[in-house]
């Protein structure tokens, strides 16, 4: 049963670095959306092509934009440290009952 939890755990620890990775890149996104970036810079594009489907999910659901400012990415990010700060570890505690 050990090889199920470790590869269990392989999978929620890979989770855990995608999630990382991916709120990086969405500050990026952040951050090129207050400076004049020129769309058509491959890695502008690739930043705007990971990022544009996750918040527009938020946007279709909630009302993002208060003030001028579009908070969209914000709850994004929330949701990712939320996943990562409660999912995760919970994720990790049921992974280790396989491995006992």
């Amino acid at each position: 049963m050990f090889i199920i939890g470790n590869a269990l755990t392989a999978v929620v620890v890979i989770l855990d670095n995608l999630l990382l990775i991916y709120s990086f890149v969405l500050f990026a996104a952040v951050v090129l959306s207050w400076v004049q970036a020129h769309p058509s810079n491959p890695i502008v594009r690739i930043i705007h092509t990971l990022t544009q489907p996750a918040i527009q999910a938020v946007r279709q659901k909630i009302p993002t934009v208060f003030g001028g400012m579009d908070f969209a990415p914000l709850i994004v990010l929330l949701l990712i440290s939320f996943i990562r700060l409660g999912v995760i570890p919970s994720l990790l505690t049921i992974t280790t009952g396989w491995q006992g």
